[in-house]
C-alpha cells in the first residue's frame, strides 16, 4: 500500500471559464510534481509534512505520481462542469510548447474524444517533471472485475535521447507500474 496522504485541490474561473485561482495542498505525500504546469495568475501551493508513526513521502516516482493524478482529475472535473472538452480546456491553459505538442498529440493519436468502439470510455492525462513532457490517453471498459484497459497511447518527450531502448523500456516500465496500481 502506499504511505497514508491527503491532497486537497480547488480552483476558480471567470466568467469566460478561464482558471483564476488555483490552491493545492498535499499533506504527507510527497512535494515533488506539485506545482502545476497551467498558467493560472492566482496560486497558492504548499507541502505539508506530518508527523506519523506511519512511513512517510512517495510510494515511487518522488511523489509526482499522486500529484499528477490529483491535478489531472481536477482539471477534467472543472471542464466537466464547465461543459468544455477537456483537452480544450487544458491547452487553454497551458503555455509550454513542448506540453502542448504531447497533449496534442496524444489526443490526435487517441482519436479523441471518442472512444473507438461502442461501450468504453476515453480519458487524457498530461505532466511535467524534470525536463520530461508526458501525455496518456487511456481507453477502458468495464469487466466484471471493475475495469478493462483496451488501449493506451502514451507520448513522451524528454529532448535528446542517447538510449532509445532505455527509454522505451523506462517508459514501458512506468505504464506497466502504474497499470497495476490503477487497476
Amino acid at each position: 500500500l502506499r504511505p497514508a496522504g491527503v491532497i486537497d485541490v480547488r480552483a476558480g474561473v471567470d466568467a469566460a471559464g478561464a482558471l483564476v485561482a488555483w490552491e493545492f495542498d498535499n499533506w504527507n505525500s510527497g512535494a515533488s510534481a506539485i506545482r502545476t504546469p497551467y498558467d493560472v495568475a492566482n496560486q497558492r501551493i504548499a507541502f505539508h509534512p506530518s508527523q506519523s508513526p506511519l512511513r512517510q513521502g512517495s510510494y515511487r516516482g518522488l511523489a509526482a505520481t499522486a500529484n499528477h493524478y490529483v491535478r489531472e482529475m481536477h482539471m477534467d472535473h472543472v471542464a466537466r462542469e464547465l461543459g468544455v472538452d477537456a483537452v480544450q480546456f487544458r491547452l487553454k491553459h497551458l503555455k509550454d510548447e513542448r506540453m502542448r505538442a504531447v497533449l496534442t498529440t496524444a489526443a490526435e493519436r487517441s482519436g479523441w474524444p471518442k472512444p473507438s468502439a461502442e461501450g468504453r470510455a476515453l480519458g487524457i492525462a498530461c505532466g511535467t517533471e524534470k525536463g520530461s513532457y508526458i501525455a496518456t490517453a487511456a481507453e477502458v471498459s468495464k469487466a466484471p472485475t471493475g475495469f478493462k484497459v483496451e488501449r493506451l497511447i502514451v507520448v513522451f518527450e524528454c529532448g535528446a535521447v542517447v538510449n532509445p531502448d532505455g527509454l522505451n523500456n523506462q517508459v514501458s516500465g512506468a505504464v506497466v507500474q502504474g497499470l497495476g496500481g490503477a487497476l
